[in-house]
């Protein structure tokens, strides 16, 4: 929190709050279970009168990266180092100049299998902290994944992974909402 003075112009008010909890638990012999729930507040007003959660991104082509929920469409996956494609980068998610957050609930189950493979199962979903301006929705999506890994030596692994996501009405937006958006 706090306030950032304008030359020539009105200040503005920076505020917000992040949380992301985790538990996870080893169930029996190399069966782990995780459960991520993340929260970003988020802000109805224009950025130009009030930001909400700041992050360096902001300012730069880097993100935020947060690849711990374990997701691959909807956040960030860490074992992407190409290019990542995720619904949301930057936990600000910012959409009509507003600093609309993020909620979500994220489940991971990882397990062994013969020889040097194991799999990761995930499931989660996410929200939009603060409803969308240009169409009042907050939903943005659910995902299912699944990785199978082979550990060929101590420094190097192969995996195949797939995902898909049920898109949300977050992202519905006529023709006519986006150009008045813009």
């Amino acid at each position: 929190f706090g306030k950032v003075d304008v030359k020539g112009g009105n200040s503005i008010d920076i505020n917000g709050f992040a949380a992301d909890v985790r538990a996870s638990m080893a169930v029996i012999k190399g069966l782990t279970l995780s459960l991520d729930a993340l929260y970003v507040s988020g802000r109805k007003k224009d950025a130009d009168k009030e930001f909400g959660f700041t992050t360096a991104a902001l300012y730069s082509v880097a993100s935020s990266l947060n690849s711990r929920q374990g997701m691959m469409i909807l956040r960030n996956d860490g074992n992407d180092w190409n290019s990542a494609y995720a619904y949301v980068y930057n936990p600000s998610n910012n959409y009509e100049d507003r600093f609309l957050g993020i909620t979500g609930l994220f489940g991971n189950v990882r397990f062994p299998l013969p020889a040097n493979f194991s799999g990761k199962v995930g499931l989660g979903t996410m929200y939009s902290a603060e409803k969308r301006a240009v169409n009042g929705n907050s939903y943005m999506g659910t995902e299912v994944n699944a990785t199978l890994r082979c550990d060929v030596n101590k420094n190097t692994s192969i995996s195949l992974n797939s995902a898909y996501a049920f898109t949300g009405d977050f992202y519905k937006v006529s023709a006519a909402q986006a150009a008045a958006s813009t």
